[in-house]
């Protein structure tokens, strides 16, 4: 992932150790520096200077497996045996295929060591001011978690604000993030095909914090190569695996959560505000009471404890939603017999879904005309049906 402290740690690591070495060589990125792009070019460029030769060699943002295969075969074959090469990326994978040996994974920052970056950028110290510690701790535990990107960023945009302003700048990045933070996290989306980019929005939307064999089902039943395509976005870090009781859960940091949320804004400006996702309650309840376009919907979650709607509009209208594959109708509907009726007689679901979960259903029975022909998990857990169709389904 973009952001977490590769290059720095790199950088750091050269500036220290290379004066033992008789070559040192450090590139920001390997394809534009050197303009490596076949053996050749290695050779041409390269060679003369490194040959039998002790060195140290940091190449930082690496995205070639073929070109970080070659150019690690070229210097096992003609350096001397005690120099040391360093290659970063944000694709574990181009590491794997390249043949390195020994791979170091950078993770987030521990509490204490993320809210010393944190300082040294807000306040020109080790430690929050007294007055700013407990607002510090909101930034560092709630917003970074982690990332030195962030934690540098927003310490030096908070540096210059006065205590009654960190509160609204605070709660002004969970509505709006900061954008160099997203725009440096934007690389690593950008850098990814189709398939692992609607991966990853639905994941972001739909999916975070659930159990990645059940996950990975549903999305191949939505075309996509999830099987090959979470295992990249887990080798790029842009979601990670969190394990208990033998089973795995896929898990996403806030400010990727944050930038996907950001992506599908931006995708509903350029179409209409026709938006994709849809996740938040407001925003949810905004849609359907000004009657906005759904038709292009894909995936929904809605908490009925959160919406200010009646909830009966926003069901009646999941016919209008033809590319629905995902829903999820959460918390409690108070559902009187106007209620059932108009259900009964107007509840139709998209025959696209492939996922629904409607926990504390308030239906008795749902008609068997409502259930899409492609649904591959359904999860009803604390409702009131008794039956879902009361004829034989093929």
């Amino acid at each position: 992932m973009a952001g977490i402290g590769k290059t720095t740690i790199a950088t750091t690591l050269f500036h220290e150790c290379s004066s033992e070495y008789e070559v040192k060589l450090l590139s920001r990125l390997l394809n534009e520096d050197l303009r490596i792009d076949n053996i050749r070019v290695i050779h041409s460029s390269i060679i003369r200077k490194i040959e039998h030769r002790r060195i140290f060699v940091v190449l930082d943002d690496v995205t070639n497996s073929q070109i970080t295969a070659d150019l690690i075969q070229l210097f096992r074959s003609c350096l001397s045996s005690d120099s040391r090469i360093i290659l970063t990326t944000r694709d574990k994978n181009v590491l794997t295929s390249g043949g390195v040996e020994e791979i170091h994974e950078v993770k987030e920052m521990n509490f204490e060591d993320s809210l010393k970056l944190f300082s040294h950028n807000a306040f020109s110290d080790s430690h929050p001011k007294e007055d700013y510690y407990e607002l510090s701790t909101r930034v560092v535990a709630d917003y970074a978690k982690g990332i030195p990107l962030a934690l540098k960023i927003l310490g030096s945009f908070l540096r210059t604000k006065e205590e009654s302003e960190w509160d609204s700048a605070l709660n002004k990045l969970r509505k709006y993030p900061n954008a160099d933070i997203q725009q440096v996290l934007r690389l690593s989306y950008d850098a990814l095909d189709d398939d692992e980019k609607n991966i990853l929005l639905d994941v972001a939307c739909f999916f975070h914090g659930q159990e990645m064999e059940n996950v990975t089902r549903i999305l191949i039943s939505c075309g996509y190569f999830a099987d090959i395509g979470i295992k990249s976005l887990l080798n790029k870090s842009l979601m990670s695996i969190n394990s208990y009781n033998h089973k795995k859960y896929i898990k996403m940091h806030s400010l990727i959560q944050e930038m996907c949320w950001k992506i599908i804004h931006e995708e509903s400006s350029e179409n209409r505000g026709q938006q994709t996702r849809l996740w938040n309650a407001e925003e949810i309840c905004n849609i359907f009471q000004h009657e906005r376009d759904i038709h292009g919907v894909e995936s929904m979650v809605v908490d009925m404890n959160e919406i200010t709607i009646d909830p009966l509009i926003i069901i009646i209208s999941l016919r209008k939603m033809p590319k629905l594959r995902l829903l999820a109708l959460r918390g409690n509907i108070n559902m009187d017999l106007e209620w059932n009726r108009v259900l009964l007689e107007d509840f139709q679901l998209p025959n696209d879904l492939r996922y629904i979960e409607w926990n504390k259903c308030p239906l008795n029975f749902v008609p068997s005309i409502c259930w899409p022909q492609k649904l591959v998990q359904l999860s009803m857990r604390e409702s009131n049906v008794q039956k879902l169709w009361n004829t034989v389904q093929v």
